[in-house]
């Protein structure tokens, strides 16, 4: 969505487990990465029944209108 509404095409590379883990060794912040891999592994589930239960609202602002906003 956000290539879109820059009317650009996406130019993304994917890298290995264990590109991920060599260049780890070397460039600190892609040690941090290492350690975030698991969110790509496996779904996870975001719930915002809390939220929406404290602030007493399901008003929300959809990924489009955010998006178009910055």
């Amino acid at each position: 969505m956000i290539f879109q509404e820059l009317n650009q095409e996406p130019n993304m590379k994917v890298l290995s487990e264990n590109t991920i883990k060599i260049l780890s060794l070397f460039i600190p912040i892609v040690k941090e990465l290492k350690e975030l891999t698991y969110e790509w592994k496996y779904p996870f589930i975001i719930d915002g029944t809390k939220y929406t239960s404290t602030f007493n609202t399901t008003e929300h602002t959809t990924h489009k209108v955010a998006i178009k906003r910055h």
